[in-house]
């Protein structure tokens, strides 16, 4: 999951304070309010720094905030059996689903082969 978030433009990388756990996203600049402090509607794999299969964020251009989130239940972690459970329907537990269905293991199933 990519999630984008503006910060002021210039902000330095120093001076951001993110905090990703598994259920819950924060971010602030310096010691100002967070710009960002939600739970999220499922979990992420936040790992290690020596893990390579750990979410991770970037800041771009020194304005925006880039979050790269690997799910929790995911077919390569072995703790799903259908990858069809792994669909987001929201990022954030605050914010309305979106409208479109979940997608059924006949969908995964044909990206698994165009990448193929």
């Amino acid at each position: 999951v990519y999630l984008e978030v503006r910060v002021p433009e210039g902000t330095p990388a120093r001076d951001l304070r993110v905090e990703m756990r598994p259920s819950h996203l924060r971010v602030s600049v310096g010691s100002a309010a967070p710009l960002l402090d939600e739970e999220l509607h499922m979990r992420i794999y936040v790992g290690s720094n020596a893990d390579d299969q750990s979410s991770v964020w970037e800041l771009q251009d020194r304005r925006c905030l880039v979050f790269h989130l690997v799910k929790w239940h995911r077919l390569e972690a072995g703790n799903v059996r259908d990858a069809s459970r792994t669909w987001w329907r929201q990022c954030f537990a605050s914010e309305e689903p979106f409208e479109n269905k979940v997608p059924t293991n006949a969908y995964y199933d044909t990206r698994k082969e165009e990448r193929r």
